[in-house]
């Protein structure tokens, strides 16, 4: 399967919006879940649920970082002209899984064996 220069276009876009989206959240969210207010707080329970809320915040950004990540390094495989192959056995990604997870490393039949591999041990 051969990918053309407007699904490479189409992809860069849509990468490069994922980076912003996630750059926006992670600087509109930065010092909000990282704030504690305390000493607005009267009641044990209020306490926790802020410390179980910036754990949260914490983890989603945690996930966005890396997301962030996967973006970029797609970007370099459009740029370096490797952008669309697995990682692990060369044969192309499937456009489809492509559309719908553009920073996707490995094929699915790739993926599915991780998958399997990592949920045994």
């Amino acid at each position: 399967m051969e990918f053309d220069e407007t699904f490479f276009e189409l992809q860069r876009k849509r990468l490069l919006t994922q980076k912003t989206r996630i750059m926006n959240y992670i600087q509109n969210d930065d010092m909000n879940d990282l704030r504690a207010e305390s000493d607005q707080m009267s009641e044990e329970g209020d306490v926790a649920q802020s410390h179980i809320d910036q754990q949260y915040g914490i983890q989603m950004r945690e996930r966005e970082v890396y997301k962030l990540r996967e973006i970029e390094h797609a970007l370099n495989k459009i740029q370096n002209g490797s952008y669309g192959f697995c990682e692990e056995s060369g044969d192309p990604i499937e456009s489809g899984r492509l559309k719908s997870k553009p920073w996707a490393r490995y094929c699915l039949a790739v993926a599915e064996d991780f998958e399997r591999h990592r949920g045994v041990g």
